[in-house]
């Protein structure tokens, strides 16, 4: 009976597994399960709204990571093509439903908890793969529904392998590998930051979740999202390259040998590169190395997840003729993804770096000019990319920002390399290009790096000579647009950091206020009031709206006694951000030193109406109602602030000062306030921030 009912299972599985469906049939099947299982998640009443980069791009990025994970590690214990795996998953993956119905079952009496990652420290990533599933350990993220989803998913994955015929020992490892990829997935953030103490050994979790460094940050709103997207699409690249090469000798290919030639090869590797030289030229021409410079834990994210983006997209748009596959389509979603968590400084250069290849990509230049389109359009494409990565630091204005040198460089360089793409006579091809490279030298002003480029040039036409005889022609264009890249990268970094000729391209940049003030920041955390308050006054001169500009000097000057500048100052933060809850409460703790109790307590009540958990907000309130000496709203203002900060290490200080003065107006109710003019409150925390 036993073996019947078994045999009829497995002929169940293998009846789906050969299902008539495609690649596009799985992923919009896919698509609707994550919709679904979202929805779901929504209704659990701890669970927000997510914003629209979480929804549409890193949501349903972290759902396909463990999808193409989980089906490849089958597919390898099983010994079955991806693609019948892929099947049986959309089937299976409908168990993804299972978590938030769980919760909301399980938890009918109390409040449902949060499915989020899970938030431990690195070094307690040992502990967590132990105990994952004792019910007695609460984990922060996890929820008793997904531990259901992970063990199912667990046994069938072994009972899919015995399903097979390929063993007990097989099956065994398929469970403990579907644990530990499930698990990796549900901690890959700590997994990251453990990989990045490697060579950053005190980088803390909250430097690398919100800290700023040279890279233009989206919104806190969505900081969390777009880091974790800058490591999804790189993965997910690696685990459709993986796919493909489990495809190689099966009999069923959705992806290996897919994607047909490119129409530019080597276009998308030389567009990645070209990012880069344009986040050097930034580097060097608005932040100098005698300025203190800081390099976040999301710079190291960014910068080449930036530049994976645009390679995959271009990569995309150039493999998307003559006929729209699955890999093109993948690479142009990656690529858009990316993109999308980089936020609105780098999109309208990636948008000129894309729009000259549609072109060519669509059939609209015919077969006769083809060849002669190639270095014109991908000049412009290099020079697009080239704002792009400079756009990363000084934000979407960045083309207008650029020095014309640098423009010339970009467009003259990418002319070149496509030169060296295009399939023309060596000669012809050695000429023009050393012609083109020199030209783009020639634009910085200086011979002797003309004479280097126009050897460079030359050089690289005659190895185009070579290796097309020794490769395919793919190939071939992918190496000389690898070369021509990386050295395009080293004139750039010889140009803008050379003593000579970077101050004269310097005086050309135009200044930008956010990039100024990083370097206010860093000589202010220096204990350098003088350099902290000149750079903040170059910031304002390049751009006299920058708020956190004029905070920071509203403080300095507050702290050199120049209460007048520092109340104009925070004055001016609060009318261009009349909804900052830190400005408001800034600008309140000023109000109080001047005794002006009734027009602080306004900005606190504003203060505490954008933002209820505030703590500086709710702090400085209890403190002016002490003031005015309104005896019962004083009272029930520091319990509310004690409700909040009681149990935060940070706040131990403030927590002391309330409760004592509770205890005061608990004993005597008219007991006058403690007169205090500047009270001792750190950045972020009650009081001044």
């Amino acid at each position: 009976m036993t073996n019947k009912v078994w045999g009829r299972f497995r002929g169940l599985v293998e009846r789906i597994e050969t299902l008539s469906w495609g690649p596009g049939t799985v992923a919009l099947t896919t698509a609707a399960i994550i919709a679904v299982r979202h929805l779901l998640e929504l209704i659990g009443p701890r669970n927000p709204v997510f914003p629209s980069l979480a929804a549409f791009v890193h949501y349903p990025l972290a759902y396909v990571g463990p999808f193409v994970a989980l089906t490849l590690v089958l597919a390898f214990w099983s010994g079955v093509a991806p693609a019948r795996v892929a099947r049986l998953m959309v089937l299976a993956w409908t168990l993804t439903l299972i978590p938030p119905l769980a919760d909301l079952l399980l938890h009918r009496s109390v409040e449902v908890p949060t499915v989020a990652y899970l938030r431990v420290d690195p070094q307690d990533l040992g502990w967590v793969y132990a105990h994952f599933f004792d019910p007695t350990k609460t984990l922060q993220g996890t929820t008793a529904g997904i531990r259901i989803e992970a063990a199912l998913a667990v046994v069938l994955g072994a009972v899919y392998v015995l399903l097979h015929r390929r063993g007990v020992l097989r099956a065994l490892g398929a469970a403990a590998s579907i644990y530990v990829v499930s698990l990796a997935f549900f901690t890959l953030p700590m997994l990251v930051l453990s990989v990045m103490r490697l060579w950053r050994p005190r980088t803390t979790t909250t430097e690398f979740t919100s800290g700023e460094g040279m890279l233009i940050r989206v919104d806190r709103e969505t900081s969390f999202d777009s880091l974790a997207v800058m490591w999804l699409v790189p993965l997910l690249v690696v685990l459709f390259f993986f796919w493909a090469r489990v495809e190689r000798d099966k009999p069923e290919r959705w992806i290996a040998g897919r994607g047909g030639p490119a129409i530019v090869p080597g276009a998308g590797l030389y567009a990645g590169l070209m990012l880069l030289a344009g986040v050097l030229a930034a580097r060097w021409l608005h932040l100098p190395s005698d300025a203190p410079l800081v390099v976040a834990p999301y710079d190291y994210l960014a910068i080449p997840g930036a530049a994976i983006s645009i390679t995959l997209l271009v990569e995309g748009v150039c493999r998307l003729s003559p006929r729209i596959e699955p890999v093109s389509v993948g690479l142009v979603v990656a690529g858009l993804a990316g993109f999308a968590a980089l936020g609105r400084a780098p999109p309208l250069g990636a948008a000129a770096a894309l729009a000259p290849l549609v072109p060519l990509a669509l059939g609209v230049v015919g077969a006769t000019l083809h060849k002669w389109a190639i270095p014109p359009l991908l000049g412009i494409s290099s020079l697009g990319a080239f704002c792009a990565g400079y756009g990363l630091l000084v934000g979407p204005e960045a083309p207008g920002r650029v020095p014309w040198p640098l423009l010339l460089f970009a467009l003259l360089i990418g002319s070149g390399t496509g030169v060296l793409l295009v399939r023309w006579r060596s000669l012809l091809r050695l000429v023009l290009a050393g012609l083109l490279w020199t030209l783009a030298a020639a634009g910085f002003g200086v011979w002797p790096l003309t004479v280097v480029a126009a050897l460079l040039g030359a050089g690289l036409g005659v190895i185009a000579w070579g290796i097309e005889s020794l490769s395919s022609r793919s190939r071939a264009a992918s190496l000389l647009a690898l070369i021509a890249g990386v050295l395009a990268v080293g004139l750039t970094y010889a140009a803008t950091a050379s003593e000579t000729l970077g101050p004269e391209l310097g005086e050309q940049a135009r200044c930008v206020a956010r990039l100024l003030r990083i370097r206010g920041e860093h000589y202010r955390d220096e204990n350098n009031a003088s350099l902290a308050i000149n750079a903040f006054k170059q910031a304002l001169r390049c751009d006299p709206d920058d708020v956190v500009s004029l905070r920071n000097l509203a403080l300095l000057m507050r702290e050199r006694g120049r209460d007048d500048d520092a109340y104009g100052f925070m004055s001016r933060a609060v009318e261009l951000w009349p909804r900052s809850p830190i400005d408001l409460v800034n600008l309140a703790v000023f109000e109080l030193d001047r005794a002006n109790r009734e027009q602080a307590l306004a900005l606190l009540d504003r203060a505490v109406a954008i933002d209820p958990r505030h703590l500086g907000a709710l702090f400085n309130r209890a403190r002016a109602l002490d003031e005015l000496g309104q005896t019962p709203a004083r009272i029930e203002a520091w319990q509310r602030y004690l409700r909040l900060a009681e149990g935060r290490p940070e706040e131990d200080g403030f927590v002391r000062h309330a409760r004592r003065r509770l205890r005061e107006l608990r004993r005597s109710p008219d007991s006058p306030a403690p007169r205090t003019s500047r009270p001792a409150t750190p950045p972020n925390a009650s009081g001044l921030e």
